[in-house]
Order: structure tokens, then sequence, then C-alpha cells
């Protein structure tokens, strides 16, 4: 759990605390392969915190608007408005980066579930596209925006009245 004055509390699947510090205040964050990833939204920087006890292990300065940040096997992505980021949890290095406009993003195992403004989008680990799911909706991202579920294979992009299923392979 982390407030937005920067607390955070690693919690057992009993609620006890396990480990609890400060980081920056977040703009987003996620938690990858036992790094806490914050980025910050006083300065321009993404950090890496050990969950074990606190300490900042890296810093980078990408560029850009931060719009969402998750978790992917032992990396980070992040959305921003034109593109979407993956960095490595351990060290902060960028494993990769692809053009295009994040609505809303879900792991699946080893396979990252995009939607953009339009399409639903299969990507492996690598950020290569391995399939692409067109919807008939114009913009995503618009009202309430898009929901995605994934899981047991299958994947649900749910959007105002409408449900959209596929297999996620």
């Amino acid at each position: 759990v982390l407030d937005q004055a920067g607390n955070l509390l690693d919690l057992g699947a009993d609620g006890t605390v396990l480990h609890e510090f400060a980081t920056e205040a977040p703009e987003v964050f996620a938690v990858a392969d036992g790094i806490a990833v914050v980025a910050s939204r006083g300065d321009s920087y993404v950090r890496g915190y050990r969950l074990t006890d606190g300490e900042p292990v890296w810093r980078v300065q990408p560029s850009g608007t931060r719009r969402s940040m998750d978790a992917f096997g032992t990396a980070v992505v992040i959305g921003r408005p034109d593109e979407l980021v993956s960095l490595r949890a351990a060290d902060g290095v960028q494993l990769w980066a692809k053009p295009l406009t994040a609505v809303r993003v879900a792991a699946l195992g080893d396979r990252l579930i995009v939607a953009d403004r339009t399409t639903l989008r299969l990507l492996d680990a690598s950020g290569a596209e391995l399939a692409g799911y067109p919807t008939q909706e114009p913009d995503l991202s618009f009202g309430a925006g898009a929901h995605l579920v994934a899981d047991a294979g299958e994947l649900f992009c749910f959007f105002g009245r409408f449900a959209y299923r596929r297999e996620a392979a």
C-alpha cells in the first residue's frame, strides 16, 4: 500500500506489516521483482526501492508524463500519452518502448494485453505484438474508459454497454 504522501506499507496475507518506509509522493507506482517502482509526483524521476528495507536502488529520468504503471513479470510498464515503455524493476534499465496510446494494460503471465484507443493488442515480454483485435469503438479512452479482465486464456474488454471477448492465446 502506498499513500499519497509516499508512505509505503508491505503487508502480509494476514495484514501484518512486513516492511514500512517512506518514498517520494507517487504519481503512479507498481511492485515487481521485490522492488517498489515509484514515479514521483514532485519531479520527473522514477525510482526503485527495495521492499525488504526501503533502500533506493536506482533512479532514472524518462521523459514524458506517466499516466499508468503496471507490473509485468520482472519489469514495470509505464503508459505515457503516446508511448508504452518497459523498465526492468531490478535496475531501471529500459527494455523496450512501443509507440501507442495505452488506455488500459493487463498482464497475463508472460503476455501483456493493451487496450489502445481502438484496438486490443497482445504483446510478448519483448514488446513485440503477437495479435491485434480491432474493436468497433472510435475511442476507448472516452467517458469512463475501458476495463480489461484477463484470466485462464480469455480476455474481456468492457466499454460502456459493450463487452469484447477474445482468446488470450
